[in-house]
């Protein structure tokens, strides 16, 4: 069997797989198999067309979501019950990759209904990549039989974590730019952009204050009103803004990492299609 997976970085657990391009001879193959379900006529020959044509896409290594939709096209009914299971498996492999989590985990509870014996380490980890985004308390229980049987499998952990990761103060850093606008940009490395802001904002107040003591109380509203969407909310969103971005930077390490413990997972434990 072909091996199926070799993951160069992270998902979202598997959130940035590469898939092959598509040569003239592929789009054929898509366009023959497409042309023969169209003029089948018998539903049982139907599915084993399907299944041709899903073929064609796992050889090519091209898992994207046109091919979800064609395994949403099969009906499992219809298949022997040796043929079924494959296609349960293939199907979970298809729709992890996709990130389609909640079809994943449909065709993992109907593949494991039919091999009630598999307790292969490969089934197990497929299970685990995708209770791991779903149900925190199974896959906390998966996670730990895993690694009884295999302590090279702690690296799993990395999955939640590179997930769950959050910039130090990020909390702090919003409120410090409520309570004195261009601060959290001070704070964030951004020292222009946050000396604008303070500017803005106290020029603002100032502008306002001067106003009322001088008795243009609807001028002081107005101005106030105005200026405080435009200076003292947009100097609010900017950081979150800012300190998002640089979340998304700094996260990128650890799930990088990760995606490389993963891969060597996958390699030991490969997931291949049937």
């Amino acid at each position: 069997m072909r091996l199926l997976i070799t993951i160069t970085g992270i998902l979202t657990i598997l959130a940035n797989t590469c898939f092959s391009q598509s040569s003239d001879a592929y789009a054929m193959s898509l366009l023959e198999a497409e042309m023969r379900l169209f003029h089948a006529t018998d539903d049982t020959l139907r599915q084993a067309l399907l299944l041709d044509k899903i073929r064609i896409y796992t050889t090519a290594d091209s898992i994207n979501p046109q091919l979800q939709r064609e395994i949403k096209r099969v009906r499992p009914a219809l298949l022997s019950d040796s043929v079924r299971s494959d296609f349960f498996w293939n199907a979970a492999i298809i729709s992890t990759l996709n990130q389609e989590t909640y079809q994943a985990i449909h065709y993992l509870k109907a593949y494991e209904k039919i091999q009630t014996a598999d307790s292969s380490i490969s089934f197990r980890v497929l299970q685990y990549l995708n209770y791991e985004k779903y149900d925190t308390l199974r896959s906390a229980d998966m996670y730990a039989s895993l690694v009884r049987e295999d302590s090279s499998l702690q690296c799993l952990r990395c999955i939640a974590e590179a997930r769950n990761f959050e910039l130090k103060g990020k909390k702090w850093i919003g409120i410090s730019s409520m309570i004195i606008p261009g601060s959290g940009m001070f704070i964030m490395g951004h020292p222009v952009k946050g000396a604008t802001a303070l500017v803005l904002n106290a020029a603002t107040v100032i502008a306002v204050v001067s106003m009322v003591r001088g008795g243009l109380y609807l001028n002081a509203i107005g101005w106030g009103a105005n200026l405080f969407g435009k200076f003292y909310m947009g100097n609010v969103k900017l950081t979150a803004k800012l300190a998002g971005d640089r979340e998304k930077r700094k996260k990128n390490k650890p799930a990088f990492a990760c995606g490389l413990q993963i891969q060597k997972v996958l390699e030991k434990y490969p997931l291949t299609f049937r």
